[in-house]
């Protein structure tokens, strides 16, 4: 009887071990699986900067401007004064630099930086020996500080800290004393106050006349300072009308954004090129050539971000964009308005792009050239997007070599025309 027993509780036991196994090897089987499935791909591009600093009307209620009111009626409150906190300091190191000089150079800097952060009123008058130099930097200023008045957003500046760096002095044969510095700016704008907007490293030449302790000459390696164009007995850029109509023709495009999406074999992956970008912006990788000293690194560092988002060079058909080294290139690499042009015309394998594009429709990563007049001077890419409270695009932030700037607000660029070219990835042909 015993052995008929365990014998019919066998087949039991079998059955739910059978369970157990079958139990243990599914749960086994989905472990396995979710070990082996692909990650989502997380967003690492920064979130939008939502503004509240929106440009309504550029003529502030002051007290000398605010209406008369009836008693009945609500007071209009005058808007209390703007005040920019201008700081800095020159460091010489070991160069030998009296005070005297490191105190103009200073002046210098505070009488650049305090008009254009408050949209004062520029005066260079007791720093130049020369009135058409003082009256030059004078009406370029006045120029910049015109167009970030146009802007969207208030581009006016609620801090400023700089450095400049003594890099080199001599004294020139005509007994002027040369000084060349570079500085680092951080400069923090009212449409985005918890963002550093920096500049990096820019070149200034201070030449001085000891005898009058003033400056002979001044010129630093930034857009207002070669794309100025002076004109004799008048306060702005010889150019000015055609700045303002660009940046006109910026506004009037805000309600005529149409969406076109562009299908391509393998998307661009921005949150690696906004990791590149936000890594060289400021240095050079010394993988690459650098063409600083011949022509600028805007482009070159441009190609750079969309290689590092995935996009491919390209050496297959009749456009072409590739480096495999400094004397082996396609002019596309390096140079603005070649590039634009193979972004427009490539077809089959490699990048597609629209260079087309709504200018407010851009994202992090995309290119936005800049110049004037319709001309492509310089590369700049999307490192963030600034919207209103209505979520409506209102500028970008952009990031570039020569000159080096990190979340510079493009619409702060002496350089007012502006075309996006708007990055979808690329095909396989």
């Amino acid at each position: 009887m015993r052995l008929q027993k365990k014998r019919r509780r066998w087949p039991w036991v079998l059955l739910v071990l059978a369970l157990l196994a079958a139990l243990g090897y599914g749960f086994w089987s989905k472990y396995q699986a979710e070990q082996h499935l692909p990650m989502e791909e997380v967003d690492t591009t920064p979130p939008p900067i939502y503004t509240e600093a929106i440009v309504e009307d550029t003529d502030s209620v002051t007290e000398d401007t605010a209406p008369a009111v009836e008693d009945d009626e609500e007071p209009i409150i005058p808007a209390p004064p703007f005040t920019a906190a201008v700081t800095g300091r020159v460091e010489k190191d070991a160069f030998d630099l009296s005070s005297d000089h490191l105190a103009l150079m200073e002046a210098f800097m505070s009488a650049w930086y305090a008009p254009l952060a408050e949209f004062g009123s520029p005066d260079f008058d007791r720093l130049f020996t020369k009135d058409e130099d003082a009256d030059a930097h004078a009406d370029a200023l006045r120029t910049l500080i015109a167009i970030r008045r146009a802007a969207l957003t208030d581009l006016r500046m609620n801090s400023v800290d700089y450095v400049l760096t003594v890099t080199a002095v001599e004294e020139e044969e005509d007994g002027h004393l040369r000084v060349e510095a570079d500085e680092t700016a951080v400069m923090r704008f009212t449409a985005t106050p918890d963002t550093d907007s920096i500049l990096y490293d820019m070149p200034h030449i201070f030449i001085f006349d000891d005898e009058s302790l003033r400056l002979y000459h001044h010129e630093a390696d930034d857009n207002p300072y070669f794309s100025f164009t002076y004109e004799e007995d008048s306060d702005y850029d010889a150019e000015f009308q055609r700045i303002l109509r660009a940046i006109e023709r910026h506004h009037l495009l805000r309600g005529e954004q149409t969406t076109v999406t562009l299908e391509c074999d393998h998307p661009y992956d921005r949150n690696a090129a906004y990791e590149y970008l936000m890594e060289y912006c400021h240095k050079r990788n010394p993988r690459w050539y650098a063409y600083d000293e011949v022509g600028g690194n805007c482009m070159n560092f441009g190609s750079q971000v969309l290689l590092a988002g995935g996009i491919p060079e390209d050496e297959r058909g009749d456009e072409e964009w590739y480096w495999d080294g400094q004397n082996d290139l396609d002019l596309s690499w390096i140079n603005v308005g070649r590039f634009y042009d193979y972004a427009r015309k490539n077809e089959g394998y490699g990048l597609v792009a629209d260079t087309e594009a709504g200018y407010y429709t851009g994202e992090v990563g995309d290119v936005l050239i800049v110049g004037f007049n319709g001309d492509h001077r310089h590369t700049t890419i999307i490192s963030n997007v600034v919207k209103d409270r209505d979520g409506n695009t209102v500028d970008y932030l952009i990031s570039c070599n020569t000159t080096n700037y990190e979340d510079f607000p493009a619409a702060a660029y002496y350089y007012t025309f502006h075309r996006l070219i708007k990055i979808y990835g690329w095909n396989e042909g």
